[in-house]
Protein backbone atom coordinates (compact mmCIF):
# COMPACT_ATOMS: atom_id res chain seq x y z
CA UNK A 1 0.00 0.00 0.00
CA UNK A 2 2.77 2.45 -0.63
CA UNK A 3 3.87 4.75 -3.28
CA UNK A 4 7.36 5.68 -2.15
CA UNK A 5 8.77 9.10 -2.75
CA UNK A 6 11.73 8.85 -0.41
CA UNK A 7 13.66 5.83 0.80
CA UNK A 8 14.68 5.41 4.42
CA UNK A 9 17.70 3.42 5.50
CA UNK A 10 17.10 -0.30 5.44
CA UNK A 11 18.04 -3.03 7.88
CA UNK A 12 17.46 -6.26 5.94
CA UNK A 13 17.65 -9.56 7.77
CA UNK A 14 17.65 -12.48 5.33
CA UNK A 15 17.12 -16.04 6.49
CA UNK A 16 17.94 -19.08 4.38
CA UNK A 17 15.95 -19.19 1.16
CA UNK A 18 15.52 -21.38 -1.86
CA UNK A 19 17.85 -21.46 -4.83
CA UNK A 20 15.41 -20.07 -7.41
CA UNK A 21 13.78 -17.16 -5.63
CA UNK A 22 12.89 -13.66 -6.73
CA UNK A 23 13.50 -10.29 -5.13
CA UNK A 24 10.37 -8.43 -4.04
CA UNK A 25 10.64 -4.71 -3.40
CA UNK A 26 8.36 -3.56 -0.58
CA UNK A 27 7.35 0.08 -0.26
CA UNK A 28 5.54 1.23 2.87
CA UNK A 29 3.98 4.71 2.99
CA UNK A 30 2.51 6.28 6.11
CA UNK A 31 -0.83 7.79 5.05
CA UNK A 32 -1.80 9.30 8.42
CA UNK A 33 -1.74 13.08 8.08
CA UNK A 34 0.04 15.44 10.47
CA UNK A 35 3.71 14.54 10.23
CA UNK A 36 5.94 14.95 13.29
CA UNK A 37 3.59 17.48 14.89
CA UNK A 38 0.36 15.48 15.05
CA UNK A 39 0.75 12.42 12.80
CA UNK A 40 1.35 8.75 13.52
CA UNK A 41 4.94 7.62 13.02
CA UNK A 42 5.30 4.04 11.86
CA UNK A 43 7.88 1.87 13.60
CA UNK A 44 10.29 -0.39 11.65
CA UNK A 45 8.06 -2.81 9.73
CA UNK A 46 8.69 -6.51 10.21
CA UNK A 47 8.08 -8.55 7.04
CA UNK A 48 7.83 -12.34 7.30
CA UNK A 49 7.85 -14.75 4.36
CA UNK A 50 6.05 -17.93 5.31
CA UNK A 51 3.62 -20.66 4.31
CA UNK A 52 0.03 -21.34 5.34
CA UNK A 53 1.06 -23.10 8.55
CA UNK A 54 2.14 -19.77 10.10
CA UNK A 55 0.14 -16.63 10.92
CA UNK A 56 1.84 -13.38 11.94
CA UNK A 57 -1.42 -11.90 13.23
CA UNK A 58 -5.14 -12.62 12.86
CA UNK A 59 -8.27 -10.65 13.71
CA UNK A 60 -9.98 -12.25 16.70
CA UNK A 61 -6.81 -13.98 17.92
CA UNK A 62 -4.42 -12.84 20.68
CA UNK A 63 -1.21 -11.17 19.59
CA UNK A 64 1.91 -13.28 19.97
CA UNK A 65 4.53 -12.03 22.47
CA UNK A 66 6.64 -10.67 19.61
CA UNK A 67 3.73 -8.86 17.99
CA UNK A 68 2.79 -7.51 21.43
CA UNK A 69 6.22 -5.89 21.77
CA UNK A 70 5.88 -4.37 18.30
CA UNK A 71 2.39 -3.08 19.17
CA UNK A 72 3.36 -1.56 22.51
CA UNK A 73 6.98 -0.50 22.02
CA UNK A 74 7.72 -0.66 18.27
CA UNK A 75 10.73 -2.90 18.87
CA UNK A 76 11.11 -5.46 16.03
CA UNK A 77 13.90 -7.58 17.55
CA UNK A 78 11.77 -9.83 19.80
CA UNK A 79 9.43 -10.65 16.92
CA UNK A 80 12.37 -11.54 14.64
CA UNK A 81 13.72 -13.80 17.40
CA UNK A 82 10.28 -15.32 17.96
CA UNK A 83 9.93 -16.54 14.38
CA UNK A 84 13.50 -17.85 14.33
CA UNK A 85 13.32 -21.46 13.19
CA UNK A 86 9.55 -21.76 13.29
CA UNK A 87 8.13 -24.33 10.87
CA UNK A 88 6.74 -22.58 7.82
CA UNK A 89 8.81 -19.40 8.21
CA UNK A 90 11.52 -18.88 5.60
CA UNK A 91 12.67 -15.30 6.25
CA UNK A 92 12.19 -12.21 8.39
CA UNK A 93 13.19 -8.70 7.34
CA UNK A 94 13.17 -5.43 9.31
CA UNK A 95 12.38 -2.71 6.81
CA UNK A 96 13.88 0.43 8.39
CA UNK A 97 16.39 1.50 10.99
CA UNK A 98 13.87 3.58 12.93
CA UNK A 99 10.42 5.19 12.97
CA UNK A 100 9.27 7.18 9.95
CA UNK A 101 6.48 9.57 8.94
CA UNK A 102 6.81 9.19 5.19
CA UNK A 103 8.03 6.14 3.26
CA UNK A 104 10.50 3.29 3.48
CA UNK A 105 11.58 0.78 0.85
CA UNK A 106 13.25 -2.58 1.37
CA UNK A 107 13.51 -6.03 -0.21
CA UNK A 108 12.59 -9.59 0.64
CA UNK A 109 13.58 -12.75 -1.18
CA UNK A 110 10.91 -15.39 -1.77
CA UNK A 111 9.34 -17.69 -4.31
CA UNK A 112 6.08 -16.99 -6.11
CA UNK A 113 3.29 -18.56 -4.07
CA UNK A 114 4.95 -17.87 -0.72
CA UNK A 115 2.93 -15.81 1.76
CA UNK A 116 3.99 -12.38 3.02
CA UNK A 117 2.88 -10.69 6.23
CA UNK A 118 4.00 -7.28 7.52
CA UNK A 119 3.34 -5.54 10.83
CA UNK A 120 4.27 -2.08 12.16
CA UNK A 121 3.17 0.02 15.14
CA UNK A 122 1.59 3.46 15.00
CA UNK A 123 3.93 4.85 17.64
CA UNK A 124 1.73 7.68 18.94
CA UNK A 125 -0.64 5.08 20.41
CA UNK A 126 -0.93 2.50 23.16
CA UNK A 127 -0.94 -0.63 20.98
CA UNK A 128 -2.14 0.13 17.45
CA UNK A 129 -0.67 -1.80 14.54
CA UNK A 130 -1.10 -1.83 10.79
CA UNK A 131 0.07 -4.12 8.03
CA UNK A 132 -0.93 -7.02 5.81
CA UNK A 133 -1.15 -10.74 6.41
CA UNK A 134 -1.11 -13.91 4.31
CA UNK A 135 -0.64 -12.16 0.95
CA UNK A 136 0.23 -14.64 -1.81
CA UNK A 137 3.31 -13.38 -3.62
CA UNK A 138 2.91 -13.26 -7.41
CA UNK A 139 5.37 -14.38 -10.09
CA UNK A 140 5.45 -10.91 -11.66
CA UNK A 141 3.95 -7.44 -11.68
CA UNK A 142 2.92 -5.21 -8.80
CA UNK A 143 0.40 -5.43 -5.95
CA UNK A 144 -0.90 -2.46 -3.92
CA UNK A 145 -2.66 -2.72 -0.55
CA UNK A 146 -4.31 -0.04 1.59
CA UNK A 147 -3.95 -1.28 5.14
CA UNK A 148 -6.35 -1.27 8.05
CA UNK A 149 -5.58 -0.26 11.64
CA UNK A 150 -5.82 -2.80 14.44
CA UNK A 151 -5.95 -2.67 18.22
CA UNK A 152 -3.55 -5.41 19.31
CA UNK A 153 -5.58 -6.02 22.48
CA UNK A 154 -2.49 -6.07 24.68
CA UNK A 155 -2.68 -2.64 26.35
CA UNK A 156 -5.65 -0.45 27.22
CA UNK A 157 -6.17 2.45 24.82
CA UNK A 158 -5.95 5.19 27.43
CA UNK A 159 -4.64 7.69 24.90
CA UNK A 160 -2.59 9.24 27.71
CA UNK A 161 0.93 10.52 27.07
CA UNK A 162 2.06 8.84 30.29
CA UNK A 163 1.28 5.46 28.69
CA UNK A 164 2.71 6.02 25.18
CA UNK A 165 6.34 5.23 24.28
CA UNK A 166 6.47 7.91 21.56
CA UNK A 167 6.55 10.42 24.42
CA UNK A 168 9.32 8.54 26.26
CA UNK A 169 7.08 6.42 28.47
CA UNK A 170 7.88 2.83 27.57
CA UNK A 171 6.32 -0.12 29.43
CA UNK A 172 3.97 2.22 31.27
CA UNK A 173 0.55 1.26 29.90
CA UNK A 174 -2.19 -0.80 31.49
CA UNK A 175 -2.07 -4.37 30.22
CA UNK A 176 -5.18 -6.07 28.87
CA UNK A 177 -5.86 -9.64 27.83
CA UNK A 178 -7.70 -9.00 24.58
CA UNK A 179 -7.58 -10.04 20.95
CA UNK A 180 -6.69 -8.22 17.75
CA UNK A 181 -9.58 -6.12 16.45
CA UNK A 182 -9.97 -3.65 13.60
CA UNK A 183 -10.61 -0.05 14.67
CA UNK A 184 -11.51 3.17 12.87
CA UNK A 185 -10.81 5.81 15.54
CA UNK A 186 -8.30 6.61 18.24
CA UNK A 187 -7.33 9.73 20.22
CA UNK A 188 -4.28 11.00 22.07
CA UNK A 189 -5.85 12.98 24.88
CA UNK A 190 -3.05 15.16 26.26
CA UNK A 191 -0.31 15.80 23.73
CA UNK A 192 1.91 18.48 25.33
CA UNK A 193 1.73 20.72 22.24
CA UNK A 194 -1.53 19.90 20.46
CA UNK A 195 -3.73 18.73 23.31
CA UNK A 196 -6.22 16.18 22.03
CA UNK A 197 -5.39 14.62 18.65
CA UNK A 198 -8.15 12.63 17.00
CA UNK A 199 -7.41 10.00 14.36
CA UNK A 200 -9.78 8.22 12.03
CA UNK A 201 -8.88 5.23 9.89
CA UNK A 202 -8.56 4.57 7.04
CA UNK A 203 -6.25 5.85 5.72
CA UNK A 204 -3.52 3.95 7.51
CA UNK A 205 -0.70 2.91 5.17
CA UNK A 206 -0.10 1.87 1.58
CA UNK A 207 2.07 -1.16 0.83
CA UNK A 208 3.30 -1.81 -2.70
CA UNK A 209 4.93 -5.12 -3.62
CA UNK A 210 6.92 -5.16 -6.87
CA UNK A 211 8.43 -8.33 -8.28
CA UNK A 212 12.01 -8.22 -9.54
CA UNK A 213 13.96 -10.68 -11.67
CA UNK A 214 14.66 -14.17 -10.31
CA UNK A 215 17.94 -14.23 -8.43
CA UNK A 216 20.02 -16.76 -6.49
CA UNK A 217 19.57 -16.57 -2.74
CA UNK A 218 22.47 -16.21 -0.36
CA UNK A 219 21.83 -18.26 2.70
CA UNK A 220 22.34 -16.66 6.09
CA UNK A 221 22.02 -18.10 9.56
CA UNK A 222 19.74 -16.86 12.31
CA UNK A 223 22.86 -16.52 14.44
CA UNK A 224 24.34 -13.94 12.08
CA UNK A 225 21.03 -12.09 12.01
CA UNK A 226 20.81 -11.97 15.79
CA UNK A 227 24.32 -10.53 15.94
CA UNK A 228 22.97 -7.39 14.26
CA UNK A 229 20.94 -6.69 17.40
CA UNK A 230 23.90 -7.03 19.76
Amino acid sequence: MIKLTSVASVAALLVAGSATAATYTIKVEDLVAGGPETGQPMTPPVAVVHDASFALFEIGAPASPGVEIVAEEGNPAPLVAEVDGLPGVSSAVVGSAGPFFDTVEFEVTAEAGDLLSIVSMFARSNDLITGIHDVVLPAGGEMVFLTNTYDAGTEENSGLVAHIPFYGNANAGIEEDGVITMINAYSVLDDPDAGQIDYSFPPAARITITVGDPTPVEEATWGSIKNLFQ
